[in-house]
């Protein structure tokens, strides 16, 4: 349970550090709104994808192709600062952080 608890606070404030991080790079309150809601959406959407994939094709499986996506997501986040591609990054990390809950 400690350990549930700290990392649901790390990834929190890797929230509010993200946000930061968009503000600096020269994103608008807007814009960072809605990168933030695509984010929570296709996550919110795509668990439930991953849910019956991983009943299909084995939970070990599904985790670490959750695994790679993320860091793909964060590659992506590393080495570009386009709308399109901090989309994809978002709705890509989401979804890896969604399923290790």
């Amino acid at each position: 349970m400690a350990s549930r608890g700290i990392r649901a606070f790390a990834f929190s404030y890797l929230n509010v550090v993200f946000a930061i991080y968009l503000n600096r790079v020269g994103y608008s309150t807007v814009m960072i709104g809605v990168i933030f809601s695509v984010a929570y959406l296709s996550g919110a959407l795509l668990t439930a994808v991953w849910g019956y994939s991983s009943d299909r094709y084995g939970r070990r499986n599904i985790l670490m192709l959750l695994a790679v996506l993320t860091i793909i997501s964060n590659a992506i986040l590393v080495f570009f600062t386009g709308l399109a591609f901090v989309l994809l990054a978002v709705i890509l990390a989401n979804v890896g952080d969604i399923a290790f809950y």
